[in-house]
């Protein structure tokens, strides 16, 4: 009996918690983040039921046909080191457990609209203002880059929402107090290592926190004894990854040192190579695309605000604590990253630059908090709640168009490689090869070995003698060497065409050819 009445009050004390903290939640006091949660509720959900069901890319493809390699043991070729594979250990444990892709498509929609309410709380700790935050975290809901890798098995998605918990920490663990704060700096360490592990962009945030804490310390950030147990942190958490690819590269570090390596190969040749715009002007050609002019507008504005950092720089640098903090680490926040990725990188793509976009829009919403303060005191408040809701739709209207018509455009690509792809995974066996240039792609749905061609079709035959392919696939995606199209019709006698897959229901996009080995011996004759 006094068993049964312990229990009952257990459920009823865990019963009132919840009460509580759901009226907390839902009070008016959360208001701007409710509305901006649900917002980011509706994008994600009318996206997620586009792209449900849409095949894979060749870059998304790679991350999870190295998911289903680390969980069943299936092919990883192609799979370049340097890439930043959290993500493929995440969605490798849910393989193991009996998830699916579209499970992956969930989580990821769930991450969006959990990073978008981060960035908010976030952003309102350090600026104590609602408005800017509620701007902010807004901005990142609708913005389109934002929504087009959360539709992407990209790790762009996962790489914002560590960077957003990195922050939050080093602004809780130091910042706020301008001390350290041991339960939250230390656990900078671990996240740190997942944020670089998920996107190898997060490694600009040792610049941000570095400056900021020699900017505060001096050089009696040295003798800190809580620097080195971070440090220290980082390295044991980081000891899984390090083991990894020791074992299977004979270097714990060798997706850094691949990854910094190739960054020599940025150059005007090699971005032309792979269709991408390369240059520091780029990243501000480009700035009305990513940001859209609303939002450049309001940073503009905004900066003029921040400057006073410039004008009290002493002040910030003499002061362990002032009020102009969270500016500083804002204003660090956005330009180192800005500055490594426009002079280092210079490749243009507007996701490298992601880690910013929070940063940027809370500036831009400084500019918004001010101009509406003006128009409320001068004009009337009713003018300025007008003046803040056409900003916003200013703001919202042009991304959800970018968004959606990138996203719609793009949703149905690579539907025959898909088909292809596991209609060999039916017709075939573990041991087979497949000669193809979407190889991720066929490699992840099929299963099986997947090679791409190569540029002379004397090396090519000699690869069909040597490794036996069952399949060779042509079709009208990706660039293939121009022998490939006339390969089948001078060796009719070798490859017979199996399946096909059409566009547009009469042309032809896809082929998959069988290999006869019983004319083994004419095709030698054939080509030699």
């Amino acid at each position: 009996m006094e068993e049964k009445e312990n229990e009952v009050k257990v459920i009823e004390k865990r019963t009132r918690w919840i009460s509580k903290y759901l009226k907390q939640f839902f009070s008016k006091e959360n208001f701007p983040l409710l509305t901006v949660l649900i917002l980011a509720i509706i994008i994600q959900l009318y996206f997620l039921i586009k792209t449900f069901n849409q095949p894979l890319w060749w870059d998304e493809a790679v991350y999870l046909l190295k998911s289903k390699a680390i969980a069943f043991g299936t092919p990883d070729y192609g799979v370049n080191r340097g890439r930043a594979l959290l993500d493929s250990f995440i969605w490798a444990g849910l393989f193991k457990l009996g998830f699916t892709e579209h499970f992956f498509r969930i989580l990821q929609s769930i991450f969006a609209v959990i990073t978008v309410g981060l960035t908010y709380k976030l952003i309102l700790s350090m600026t104590k203002n609602k408005l800017i935050s509620f701007f902010s975290s807004f901005a990142l809901a609708v913005c389109w880059v934002v929504t087009y890798v959360t539709t992407r098995f990209f790790p762009d998605l996962m790489g914002l929402f560590f960077w957003i918990v990195l922050m939050f920490l080093f602004w809780k663990g130091y910042v706020e107090k301008s001390e350290i704060v041991k339960k939250y700096f230390y656990l900078i360490g671990p996240v740190f290592v997942l944020a670089s592990y998920a996107r190898e962009m997060n490694l600009m945030f040792v610049g941000i926190i570095a400056v900021y804490m020699f900017a505060k310390e001096k050089f009696s950030l040295f003798k800190k004894k809580e620097v080195y147990i971070l440090i220290l942190i980082a390295l044991i958490s980081a000891i899984p990854f390090f083991i990894y690819y020791y074992h299977n590269f004979g270097n714990p570090l060798e997706n850094w040192t691949y990854r910094f390596s190739s960054l020599k190969f940025n150059t005007p040749e090699a971005a032309a190579a792979e269709g991408v715009p390369f240059g520091t002007s780029t990243y501000f050609n480009f700035m009305p695309d990513y940001f859209g002019w609303g939002v450049i507008i309001l940073l503009l504005i905004g900066i003029i605000y921040i400057s006073k950092i410039f004008l009290g720089l002493d002040i910030i640098l003499k002061n362990k604590k002032t009020n102009m903090d969270h500016l500083f680490l804002l204003f660090l926040w956005a330009l180192i990253p800005f500055l490594y990725i426009i002079f280092q990188i210079k490749i243009y793509d507007e996701r490298y630059i992601l880690i910013i976009y929070p940063a940027v829009y809370t500036i831009g919403g400084y500019a918004l908090y001010h101009i509406s303060e003006y128009v409320s005191k001068h004009i009337g408040k009713i003018f300025a709640v007008i003046l803040i809701l056409i900003v916003l739709a200013l703001v919202a209207y042009p991304h959800f168009n970018r968004a959606e018509s990138l996203i719609d455009a793009k949703k149905d690509s690579y539907a025959q490689v898909e088909q292809a792809g596991l209609w060999i995974k039916d017709h075939s066996v573990p041991r087979d090869i497949i000669f193809g240039q979407s190889v991720p792609q066929l490699i992840y749905y099929s299963e099986r070995l997947s090679l791409g061609f190569e540029e002379n079709e004397s090396d090519f035959i000699i690869d069909t003698q040597t490794k036996k392919p069952k399949y060779m696939v042509i079709s009208i995606f990706e660039q293939h060497p121009q022998w490939v199209y006339s390969f089948p019709q001078k060796n009719a006698n070798l490859l017979v065409p199996v399946q096909a897959y059409f566009i547009n229901n009469n042309q032809p996009a896809l082929v998959i050819y069988q290999f006869n080995y019983t004319n083994a011996l004419s095709f030698n004759k054939t080509n030699n």
